[in-house]
């Protein structure tokens, strides 16, 4: 199995609507295709972990880097893994507003180079703690 962790940023602002409508298509999709993960969307960034078969995740993945809804969409982590983090999750979602703060998602956000900022390896480290903690709520 494969896991990716993206950021990417809206092209045009969702609204309430128009993301619940998204959600609701992606989620049937993605329980149909095998995924599972976790949406965090903020300010019009969006910063998402999938995770399925190798061929599944990755075929995904080049849909949503391809999919004109998405600008700067910046691969964080590419990881083989044999457990998922979100086993009961088609796409478990979360909006948080600026007022919450998020240790990992803010950090991301405020640096200028998201790939060079993950590749330390913390801050994908951090990103999957806060989203373990989220799916535990």
């Amino acid at each position: 199995m494969l896991s990716i962790t993206y950021i990417s940023a809206e092209a045009e602002s969702f609204s309430e609507a128009a993301l619940t409508e998204l959600l609701h298509l992606c989620r049937e999709r993605n329980r149909r295709a095998g995924v599972t993960g976790l949406l965090l969307h903020r300010s019009g960034s969006f910063i998402q972990t999938i995770e399925g078969d190798d061929h599944v995740i990755q075929a995904l993945f080049e849909k949503i880097h391809a999919d004109r809804r998405h600008r700067q969409v910046t691969e964080l982590a590419r990881t083989p893994i044999s457990n998922r983090l979100f086993p009961q999750w088609s796409m478990g979602f979360q909006r948080h507003s600026p007022e919450v703060g998020l240790e990992g998602f803010e950090d991301l956000l405020q640096h200028r180079d998201p790939a060079a900022f993950a590749a330390s390896g913390q801050a994908v480290h951090r990103l999957h703690a806060l989203f373990r903690k989220i799916a535990s709520q």
